[in-house]
C-alpha cells in the first residue's frame, strides 16, 4: 500500500488552462510554489496545455514567465465549434483536450518501434515519466504534496478536495485514505495506467469529464490480472485547497465571450 518516496522519479506536473481563467486570476495557483517543487523533486516537469482564441497567447502571459523559471513546457491546442460563449455544456471538451495533451507530453518521451502489440523497445536515452499529476490551475500546490501522493502504491491516487465533500470507503486508517470517485483538479496517475487514461465525458450517461473517466477507468484490466485498475484511492489526511473560491457554474462568472 505504501512505498518510500523517490524524489529523483521523473514525473509530469500537468494543467489545462484556458484564458479567461487567467484573466481572471485563477490560473497561477499551481506554480506558486514550483520553485520549492523542483528543489525537492528535481525531475519533476511542469507542462500547461493552452486553449488559444483570437487573442493567442496575451492572456497567459504571466503563467509563461512562471513556467520559464523552472524549466516548465506548454503546448496550445484551439478549437473552433463557432460557439462564442463559454458554458457549462461545452467547456468539457475544452477542459478534456487540454488533459488529453498532458497526457500525450508525458508519453511521447516514451521511445516506439512500431505497431507490434506488447512489443518492447530499448528505451536508452529515453525518460520515461512514472506519473502524471494533473492539476486544476487554480489548486494551490506544495511540495509536500507530491510527497503525501507518491508514497501510495495505487494507480489512482487524490487529495482531499474539501469543497467537493466526497467519500467512500476506508481503505486504511492511519493515514486515513479513502476509496471514491475523486476530481481531476488534484489526481496523481502512476505508470502504466495514465497511458490508458484517456480524457472524456458522456451525454448518454449524464456524466461530464471526471466522472466519466473515472468510470471508464473502472473498466480497464490491468496488464498484468484479471483485476481493473479500481477507484481512486484518496488520502484524507492532506488537502489540497482552491486559491480562488470555486464550485461556481461558469454562467455566473462573467466569462467574457470568445473571439472566434
Amino acid at each position: 500500500m505504501f512505498r518510500e518516496v523517490d524524489h529523483n522519479m521523473p514525473f509530469v506536473i500537468g494543467s489545462p488552462l484556458v484564458g479567461w481563467k487567467c484573466e481572471r486570476g485563477e490560473g497561477l495557483s499551481w506554480l506558486r510554489n514550483a520553485v520549492e517543487v523542483k528543489e525537492l523533486f528535481p525531475r519533476a516537469q511542469f507542462f500547461a496545455a493552452l486553449e488559444i482564441d483570437a487573442k493567442g497567447l496575451e492572456p497567459y502571459q504571466e503563467l509563461l514567465d512562471l513556467l520559464e523559471q523552472v524549466n516548465g513546457t506548454w503546448w496550445t491546442y484551439s478549437l473552433n465549434d463557432n460557439e462564442s460563449k463559454v458554458t457549462s455544456f461545452n467547456r468539457w471538451i475544452r477542459i478534456e483536450m487540454g488533459r488529453n495533451l498532458v497526457r500525450e507530453f508525458a508519453q511521447r518521451g516514451r521511445l516506439m518501434s512500431g505497431n507490434h502489440w506488447g512489443e518492447d523497445t530499448p528505451q536508452e536515452d529515453a525518460v520515461n515519466f512514472e506519473a502524471i499529476y494533473y492539476i486544476d490551475s487554480d489548486m494551490v500546490l506544495e511540495a509536500d504534496h507530491i510527497s503525501k501522493l507518491m508514497e501510495v502504491d495505487h494507480p489512482m491516487v487524490g487529495l482531499n478536495v474539501p469543497a467537493y465533500c466526497l467519500t467512500g470507503k476506508a481503505i486504511n486508517e492511519d493515514p486515513l485514505i479513502e476509496e471514491h470517485w475523486n476530481t481531476a483538479g488534484s489526481l496523481w496517475v502512476n505508470s502504466p495506467a495514465y497511458y490508458e487514461l484517456v480524457w472524456q465525458h458522456n451525454s448518454y450517461m449524464n456524466l461530464s469529464d471526471d466522472p466519466a473517466t473515472q468510470y471508464a477507468m473502472e473498466r480497464l484490466k490491468m496488464h498484468e490480472s484479471e483485476e481493473t485498475w479500481g477507484q481512486t484511492w484518496v488520502r484524507k489526511d492532506v488537502s489540497v485547497e482552491h486559491e480562488v473560491p470555486s464550485l461556481v457554474s461558469i454562467e455566473d462568472r462573467d466569462v467574457p465571450d470568445r473571439e472566434l
